[in-house]
């Protein structure tokens, strides 16, 4: 019986992982300050009240990620891609709802979800 070493592939898919978590991600997570002066004169808001958001948001990721890790260490690749469907579409819903806030206690709501 013959043992042939396969090349290892899990670089490229990192690489692609990552270029495809770099672009959305960043776009996401580090754009969010630019649009807070505007939000706030908009809705007349203090800018300290509306940075609550980026908080929220920040620490529920926190707390989310690291109640997931556990899952998706021991879980099986179904049970991956289930967690990694339903993040998604979690994410992409509130921020379709966050386009919709006026107030906000939608706004801290939508940073929660």
């Amino acid at each position: 019986m013959s043992r042939t070493k396969r090349k290892f592939s899990g670089w490229s898919v990192f690489a692609g992982c990552l270029i495809l978590m770099i672009f959305p991600g960043g776009m996401m997570s580090y754009t969010a300050g630019l649009f807070m002066y505007p939000i706030c004169e908009e809705f007349g808001f203090s800018v300290t009240a509306y940075s609550m958001v980026l908080t929220l948001t920040a620490v529920v990721n926190a707390l989310v990620s690291a109640f997931l890790v556990g899952y998706l260490s021991k879980g099986s690749r179904k049970t991956m891609k289930i967690i990694m469907l339903v993040s998604v579409v979690i994410v992409c819903v509130g921020f379709l709802l966050q386009s919709r806030c006026t107030q906000l206690w939608q706004f801290y709501l939508m940073a929660i979800i």
